[in-house]
């Protein structure tokens, strides 16, 4: 199964358009809006825990990268969290970023227009409940995707992650915390795709980050 199979890697035009449906449906709106990361503070533009969290992300995943690998972003957002890693890296790596919101997937469009015109940077429209991009990585980021999608998919989404890293790559996962148990319920779910060298990155309030090797 190739990449442009598994996902929908959209055009500028394509983007314009598709944003235009989005916003004459209200159900639509709702639907991507019940998909996208939880905003707790940690995770809100300007926050001091999000430049924190920003710098953690970054600060533990640049070692990992390499010349000429691919860094992937399940849910990408608007950009915020893998844009460290493509100032830093974009003359030596690939950068794919998949979200389920259409305007996130514009937003990113217009971020990393010039890198997108020279080949560094794809986004693509990929809502994780239905599918997963079929390209291996070096170093793969979630950031508050995994928690809306039911149990059994978040599984299979882990064991997806780990199958399409490179050996020697790792994986950043950042989640809220709803109750006691959900840390150990998060590593739990780690360690049983098979993922080794878990460590807690970051943590404030009930946001907490964690890389996983391969």
């Amino acid at each position: 199964m190739s990449w442009h199979s598994t996902v929908n890697v959209l055009s500028e035009q394509e983007v314009a358009k598709m944003a235009e449906v989005k916003s004459e449906s209200p159900a639509m709106h709702h639907e991507l809006k019940a998909l996208a990361p939880p905003q707790g503070a940690a995770m809100e533009l300007g926050s001091a825990q999000y430049h924190s969290l920003r710098q953690a992300i970054f600060t533990a995943g640049q070692p990992f990268v390499t010349p000429g690998c691919r860094i992937v972003d399940l849910n990408c957002g608007k950009g915020e969290f893998l844009e460290p890693f493509i100032e830093k890296n974009e003359d030596l790596c690939r950068f794919i970023m998949v979200d389920p919101s259409v305007g996130n997937i514009q937003s990113c469009m217009e971020r990393f227009h010039m890198r997108m015109h020279l080949g560094f940077v794809r986004p693509a429209a990929l809502d994780l409940s239905k599918g997963f991009p079929d390209v291996s990585s070096r170093l793969t980021l979630c950031i508050g995707g995994l928690d809306p999608l039911p149990l059994e998919r978040r599984a299979e989404i882990l064991g997806s992650v780990r199958k399409h890293l490179e050996k020697g790559g790792a994986f950043i996962m950042v989640e809220e915390l709803r109750n006691e148990s959900d840390c150990a319920s998060w590593l739990g779910s780690l360690k049983a795709a098979g993922f080794d060298g878990i460590e807690r990155i970051w943590s404030s309030g009930n946001i907490c980050a964690w890389v996983a090797t391969k």
